[in-house]
């Protein structure tokens, strides 16, 4: 830290580009073994393709939900509905009781 202390108290300015350091834009001898773009395609292409494939699965899967959802509703209203229903069959069937025995007595001439 000295050093560049010194040197930028001396009034040289910033440190020039050739001192030693690399610029940002160098690009490492070795670029092409390390850069292979068709690989890179490949792999984005496969991830891409997982994506996809995991997407459809959710769309299913959150298809099958809602089916599962409003069958639930239904069951839910029709176990609400059914001592509704038991009680209106059970008036139903002894009015007809009722009724059959009155015509029965008709004509059996006791009315």
């Amino acid at each position: 830290m000295s050093d560049f202390r010194s040197w930028y108290d001396h009034g040289e300015g910033p440190i020039p580009a050739d001192r030693g350091q690399p610029e940002m834009s160098d690009v490492p001898a070795d670029y092409q073994d390390r850069l292979n773009i068709r690989e890179q395609i490949g792999r984005i292409d496969r991830a891409r393709a997982e994506s996809e494939k995991l997407a459809e699965e959710t769309r299913k899967f959150v298809s099958e939900q809602h089916k599962l959802d409003a069958e639930a509703l239904k069951l839910s209203r029709d176990r609400g509905l059914a001592p509704w229903q038991a009680a209106a069959l059970t008036a139903g069937g002894i009015a007809a009781l009722v009724a059959s025995l009155v015509s029965l007595a008709k004509s059996m001439g006791w009315f």
